[in-house]
């Protein structure tokens, strides 16, 4: 082949013709720079106009679909909570309170024993000094005078000792007629402190002093006294008549009682 040959060009066949026909050409893109004067302030809009157009040709996120999800309530855990060596503290603390409880319990429940037996111990005492003291005859004094002693005690004990058991033998021997008898119907329990009480007494007396004549009576007769607990036991200390005031207060323990008047021999 010569450089002539080569040179010549190449007639297309027709499906050749018909090929490139039928592809469209590509189209050209031609761009055009306009170029404008413009103020500022028209600067200034044409940036925000051209921000505005970048921004809305961004793709927008969609939403995430809400899903209905409850917050964990917190949970009031104590501190203690899971820890052995603080529950091992709280343990001792609650055994402590616990204690604490039961003894105050117990020493309020004691008390208020105590105090029922106090005013118990109080009225059993005052009844049996009424029963008592003012319950004599020729008979029994002496006995009678030891029971007495039994339920005194302080400055009336002592004036029993030096006033009454010295006389009473004295007046039997010369008055066997005489006979006193006393007994307690009731008893009202005052102040009741533990060492020191008072009550008041209602005694039925009856006094006999002549043979065949009918006794004097004297019910409801109302004593206030005073008692003292001593070594354990509640004695009388004082003893005083109704409406009597403490200052005087009367140490025998026998009511007064008239002696009798002796019979006078008629003159020759």
């Amino acid at each position: 082949m010569t450089a002539k040959d080569s040179q010549t060009p190449v007639e297309p066949d027709e499906e050749t013709e018909e090929t490139l026909a039928e592809t469209p050409k590509p189209k050209r893109k031609r761009r055009v720079r306009v170029i404008e004067v413009i103020d500022d302030e028209d600067l200034d809009d044409v940036l925000e106009a051209i921000e505005q157009e970048e921004e809305e040709e961004k793709p927008k996120k969609k939403p995430l679909p809400e899903v209905n999800k409850k917050e964990p309530e917190p949970s009031a855990a104590s501190p203690l909570q899971g820890n052995p060596k603080n529950m091992a503290i709280l343990a001792v603390i609650l055994i402590a309170l616990f204690a604490s409880l039961a003894v105050w319990q117990w020493r309020t429940a004691a008390s208020e024993a105590s105090k029922t037996s106090d005013r118990e111990s109080v009225s059993k005492a005052a009844a049996a000094y009424g029963d008592v003291s003012f319950n004599y005859n020729a008979s029994n004094y002496q006995a009678q005078m030891t029971k007495a002693q039994e339920v005194m005690g302080g400055d009336l004990l002592e004036s029993y000792k030096t006033n009454t058991v010295p006389n009473m033998g004295k007046m039997f021997t010369e008055n066997p007629q005489i006979n006193l008898s006393s007994k307690t119907n009731q008893v009202f329990v005052g102040n009741v402190d533990g060492k020191f009480a008072t009550a008041v007494i209602s005694v039925d007396i009856n006094a006999t002093l002549k043979a065949g004549q009918a006794p004097v009576a004297q019910p409801a007769s109302l004593i206030r006294l005073a008692l003292a607990k001593i070594k354990g036991k509640w004695l009388v200390t004082q003893m005083y008549a109704s409406g009597q005031k403490d200052g005087a207060q009367n140490q025998a323990p026998l009511p007064t009682v008239p002696s009798p008047t002796p019979t006078q021999k008629p003159k020759n």
